[in-house]
């Protein structure tokens, strides 16, 4: 099937800028790193009068590991991701579980891990991880470059914090440091109807640092489809900080949590569902994180 859009192939960083400058507010350029999600939209329609600019030529398949941090070029597959991600200590292992869940095998082969975040859908999994590892996404124009913090990043459903001049080069991911003592562990669950090849019904990640004693010294908990983007959830955070963990104080941290989460009701499921089961979830995956720190 032809598809009816325009197309550029920027050969360098500083062209793609370039034409994302000219351009601004005039036409409709789409940045095309995968594809997975802007060829649909382009074949249905929903896209008007589309230009395609094509950043696979720009050298932003990289991954490079620094003393305290990870930076992740804007190329980087979801297959790389997870790769890359399984063999780091806890928590940061914690990205490798979403990467791996988004899609197919085939559809992870081809789509970004940047892409996936830079859909803007609630649904976007890799996303729901790099909130809890609080990462951060460089975005850069011809002005120059800046690093947003993620959990500015989302402002509602395909709405980005990006001016329309400027697009996501990395993302970049800061390595936890815990205290003597201190240990990490983290969790992440998606909902669905199959195993692959489904849109979220709802998930939820966890980054959890125990003290010596066992207590919660820092949770980092968020989730998609509950809300109209991916979300932390600040103030469940902020009640299981300093508790010790157990089956009452997660279910009162349920009770917090539904106060923060606004999910809809849509054909995959009702918003009492939603609300229901994304505590369910919350609960697991604090406990398997706790679970996970404790063998850490």
């Amino acid at each position: 099937m032809r598809l009816n859009c325009g197309y550029e192939a920027p050969a360098c960083k500083a062209e793609a800028l370039r034409l994302l400058a000219v351009n601004s507010g005039v036409r409709n350029l789409r940045i095309f790193a995968g594809g997975t999600d802007l060829l649909l939209r382009v074949r249905a329609g929903k896209e008007k009068d589309p230009t395609v600019l094509d950043i696979s030529g720009l050298g932003l398949d990289y991954i490079e590991e620094e003393a305290d941090l990870i930076r992740v070029g804007a190329m980087v597959t979801l297959s790389r991701a997870q790769k890359f991600f399984a063999d780091l200590p806890e928590p940061l292992r914690l990205q490798s579980v979403s990467s791996g869940r988004v899609g197919c095998w085939q559809t992870r082969n081809v789509a970004t891990l940047a892409g996936n975040v830079c859909t803007g859908l609630p649904s976007a999994d890799a996303a729901v991880t790099l909130l809890c590892l609080e990462a951060g996404i460089r975005a850069e124009s011809v002005r120059g470059s800046r690093l947003i913090p993620i959990d500015e990043f989302f402002k509602g459903p395909r709405r980005l914090a990006l001016e329309e001049d400027e697009m996501v080069t990395e993302i970049v991911i800061p390595k936890p440091i815990a205290p003597d003592g201190g240990r990490f562990g983290g969790d992440f669950e998606k909902l669905g109807r199959r195993g692959e090849l489904f849109i979220s019904v709802l998930s939820v990640g966890c980054l959890l640092q125990l003290n010596a004693a066992g207590a919660v010294e820092k949770a980092r908990l968020a989730c998609g489809v509950l809300a109209p983007a991916p979300i932390r959830l600040y103030e469940t955070e902020k009640f299981l900080a300093g508790k010790n963990l157990t089956d009452d104080l997660l279910l009162k941290a349920g009770e917090v949590m539904r106060g923060e989460i606004k999910p809809r009701d849509s054909y995959r499921g009702s918003r009492r569902y939603r609300e229901a089961a994304g505590v369910n979830v919350m609960k697991r995956v604090v406990k398997k994180s706790a679970e996970r720190a404790g063998r850490a």
